[in-house]
């Protein structure tokens, strides 16, 4: 993720000043390091509120980050949330800063969200993170670009689910430009294709089953029963016809030789469509190879997966990684 990869000293990780509110009291303890060559050293206690006056000081040092500990991560993350809408829409924070606030609030959401399957309230709170995603990339020119370059091969279900989204966000640019919308729900179905891997069953591990889009090297069938228990849960849970069928879907091929139906052509939803293109990257990119450049993931993927995908999808998504990707037209 670049320059929004959390940095760890000893028990205190190293988040950015960029959200924190002076007036605000803050559910955390501030530590700062203004000196490189020394540790940090506590800056504000647990439960006070910093003042505009002292936040000020901060920025005069120079200072873009903070410390905060290990195990107030979750309430620094929570406070972020609440005022996040308001963060993104302020003029004084950069963009670069705006969009490593949104990855690492949607990432840590994300994490959370997907240890067990969802009931309305906790989905309805990523519905709104994702909204904000969306938003921000229809508000700022870039925004989805500085956001796509956070992506990195994580195999966890939740960093999957996370730079699926994103990638297919960049689709919605393209292909709804007036109707932000139509692109927040594609967005969502593209975060929630996977939901029928969620473990049901409270401590179970995420990782992502190999198997299920390159070529079988582990040896192993593709299972791909997460599709239909994915797409009747969320449609349990009232989703938009788009959004379940990305889930239920997004291993449909247009050319008929997709998985579990065989489905082809127009009988695939655009939306699973969208998600379909935007997972095989991510999973070709972090795959056991490593993560591999952008030139070389879609090397294998025109070799492996030519005629599976529609070319106006093609070409929606290569827009997201032109120079001017990441923008609406």
């Amino acid at each position: 993720m670049g320059g929004s990869t959390l940095v760890a000293r000893g028990d205190l990780v190293e988040v950015p000043l960029a959200g924190v509110d002076g007036e605000e009291t803050l559910p955390f303890p501030i530590f700062i390091q203004p000196n490189p060559d020394r540790d940090p050293v506590l800056f504000s206690e647990e439960g006070a509120r910093l003042g505009e006056t002292r936040l000020e000081r901060l920025h005069s040092f120079g200072l873009a980050t903070f410390f905060v500990p290990m195990d107030r991560l979750g309430a620094y993350y929570s406070f972020l949330e609440e005022s996040l809408d308001q963060t993104l829409e302020d003029p004084s924070v950069p963009i670069e800063e705006k969009c490593k606030i949104l990855h690492q609030v949607v990432t840590h959401a994300a994490r959370s969200f997907l240890k067990t399957p969802p009931d309305k309230k906790r989905l309805e709170r990523m519905l709104r993170l994702l909204d904000s995603t969306t938003r921000l990339a229809y508000r700022e020119n870039g925004a989805l670009r500085h956001l796509r370059r956070m992506v990195e091969g994580d195999p966890t279900l939740a960093g999957h689910s996370v730079a699926v989204s994103l990638y297919s966000l960049g689709m919605g640019l393209r292909l709804f430009p007036e109707d932000p919308t139509r692109a927040g729900e594609l967005t969502w179905g593209a975060f929630l294709h996977d939901i029928g891997r969620v473990p049901r069953e409270p401590g179970k591990t995420d990782p992502l089953p190999p198997g299920t889009v390159l070529d079988d090297v582990e040896g192993r069938a593709p299972d791909y029963t997460h599709t239909s228990y994915g797409a009747d849960l969320l449609q349990r849970l009232d989703l938009p016809e788009g959004v379940v069928r990305a889930a239920g879907e997004h291993h449909e091929r247009v050319d008929g030789t997709g998985a579990p139906r065989g489905l082809q052509g127009g009988e695939i939803h655009p939306f699973a469509q969208a998600v379909a293109l935007a997972n095989v990257f991510d999973h070709i990119r972090s795959s056991h190879r490593g993560f591999l450049g952008i030139f070389e993931t879609f090397r294998i993927l025109i070799q492996s997966f030519s005629g599976c995908f529609a070319p106006s999808m093609v070409e929606a998504f290569l827009h997201t990684f032109g120079p001017d990707g990441g923008s609406a037209p």
